[in-house]
C-alpha cells in the first residue's frame, strides 16, 4: 500500500520512471520511523455511546445482586496441540541453523465454556470435543464423573440453585445459541450490547487469555520433559497427546487463573459495583462527541 501511494505521488509530479522498490520502502520506513503492527480485536467497531447507555441501564439490575452472584459466561476455542512457533538459538553465521524448520501444526481444537463471578470464583469448565466417547476415556471406564471438567452440558444447574435458595445474574453475549426456550427460576439472563464484547465482557478482557497462557505454559513444560527426559520425538508426542491429558491440563490451567485477575477484568469493563458510575460515562460521551 505504501509503495502504491508513493508511486501515485511521483507520477502526479511527472516522474514516470519511479518504481517504488523494496529498497525505497525500507529507506522510507527508517527515515520516518514507520513500523508494521498487527491490529487486535474489534474494539474500533464498538459504538461507545451505545455501550455507555447499556451500562447505565444495567447498573440498577447489577446492584440488585451480590457480587458473588453475578456471573459471566463465554466460549472459546483452544488448539490443544499447538507447538511453539518461536525459539531461542545461539548467534551463528551458519545459514542452516538460522533457518530452522518447524513441524506441521496440529489443528486439533476443543471448545471450552468458562464461567466466573465478580469476586473471582470459577465454575467447573465445560469441554466440548468432537467425540462422544473418546478412546482415551477407556482409562476411566467412560465414567465422566471422574473428570475434573464437564464433558457434557449440565442441565441441572438451575435445580441446584433452587435447592440452595440462591438466585444469580448471568451476563452473556448475543450468540443465538445462548437463547433457550424456557425461563429458569433462579437464573436471570442479562445479554450484552451487540458487538460490544471487547468493551463489556469480563472474560474477553483478559480472563480467557490468562487461562490460555497457563495452558500453553503447562503444555510446553510437558512437551519439554517428554522430549528432554524421555527422548520422545515432538511429532510422536503430539500424536499421542490425547483428550484425557488435555482435560487434566485445562483444569489445572483454569485453577491457575488468580481471583485478582478476574476481579480486575470485571473492573476493567466497568461492571464491578465500585468501578462504574454515570459521571465517568458522561465525560466519555462528551469527549468523543
Amino acid at each position: 500500500m505504501l509503495k502504491t501511494v508513493a508511486k501515485e505521488k511521483y507520477h502526479e509530479n511527472g516522474s514516470t520512471d519511479f518504481l517504488a522498490s523494496n529498497g525505497y520502502l525500507e529507506t522510507l520506513k527508517k527515515r520516518l520511523c514507520i513500523k508494521n503492527i498487527k491490529l487486535h480485536g474489534d474494539a474500533a467497531s464498538v459504538d461507545e455511546v451505545k455501550v455507555h447507555e447499556w451500562k447505565l441501564s444495567t447498573l440498577p439490575i447489577i446492584n440488585e445482586y451480590s457480587p458473588v452472584d453475578i456471573y459471566n459466561i463465554d466460549e472459546t476455542g483452544l488448539f490443544i496441540k499447538k507447538l511453539p512457533e518461536q525459539t531461542f538459538i545461539l548467534e551463528t553465521d551458519d545459514p542452516e541453523i538460522g533457518q530452522l524448520r518447524g513441524v506441521k501444526q496440529d489443528k486439533t481444537r476443543v471448545s471450552i465454556v468458562c464461567a466466573c463471578n465478580m469476586v473471582g470464583d470459577k465454575e467447573k469448565l465445560t469441554v466440548i470435543y468432537k467425540c462422544a466417547k473418546p478412546r482415551a476415556f477407556q482409562n476411566i471406564n467412560f465414567d465422566y464423573s471422574k473428570l475434573p471438567v464437564n464433558y457434557y452440558y449440565n442441565s441441572t444447574a438451575d435445580e441446584k440453585l433452587q435447592l440452595n435458595n440462591r438466585k444469580i445474574l448471568l451476563l452473556l453475549d448475543n450468540f443465538r445459541g445462548h437463547y433457550i426456550s424456557y425461563e429458569p427460576k433462579n437464573i436471570r439472563f442479562l445479554f450484552l450490547e451487540p458487538n460490544s464484547t471487547s468493551k463489556t465482557q469480563p472474560l474477553d478482557a483478559g480472563i480467557i487469555k490468562s487461562f490460555k497462557d497457563h495452558y500453553l505454559s503447562r503444555y510446553s513444560q510437558i512437551l519439554y520433559e517428554s522430549h528432554r527426559l524421555k527422548q520422545i520425538d515432538v511429532t510422536e508426542f503430539v500424536k499421542k497427546f490425547d483428550i484425557l491429558k488435555v482435560i487434566k491440563i485445562v483444569h489445572l490451567a483454569w485453577q491457575d487463573v488468580k481471583p485478582e485477575i478476574i476481579g480486575n477484568c470485571w473492573k476493567h469493563v466497568g461492571l464491578s459495583n465500585s468501578s462504574y458510575n454515570s459521571s465517568n460515562c458522561q465525560s466519555l460521551v462528551d469527549h468523543n462527541y
